[in-house]
């Protein structure tokens, strides 16, 4: 039963939503079970919910910087995450990018110090 009220629901997911849950459409299409219908609900809660406190946001924002696996298994939930948490504190954007920087992967990671590099020697 659970299982067919996550396809349902995948169905009516659309972008970035849909992006988020590949994991689901993929189990799917292999033929093989998607798990309860809680966690599936919950998986998009942690995307999408409400954060009206501030100090759960940035208590939330602090665990996530150090959850470098959630960075490497799905970057792109990770970064969806962080941020819908981001818009709430008020950190300075060079917190954000430090941060970022930390657990992001190594091939993006190799672009950005290009870039870098690139954008100094066009400064001076």
């Amino acid at each position: 039963m659970d299982d067919q009220k996550i396809v349902c629901a995948l169905t009516r997911l659309r972008a970035p939503a849909s992006t988020y849950m590949k994991s689901y459409y993929d189990k799917v299409q292999a033929g093989q079970g998607v798990g309860s219908w809680g966690d599936f609900a919950q998986e998009l809660k942690n995307i999408y919910r409400q954060r009206d406190d501030k100090k759960g946001a940035k208590k939330e924002l602090t665990a996530l910087w150090v959850n470098k696996d959630l960075a490497k298994k799905n970057f792109v939930k990770y970064t969806e995450q962080y941020r819908t948490l981001a818009r709430i504190v008020n950190y300075s954007d060079e917190v954000h990018i430090d941060k970022i920087k930390e657990v992001i992967p190594d091939k993006l990671r190799n672009v950005l110090v290009i870039y870098e590099i690139t954008n100094q020697y066009h400064k001076t």
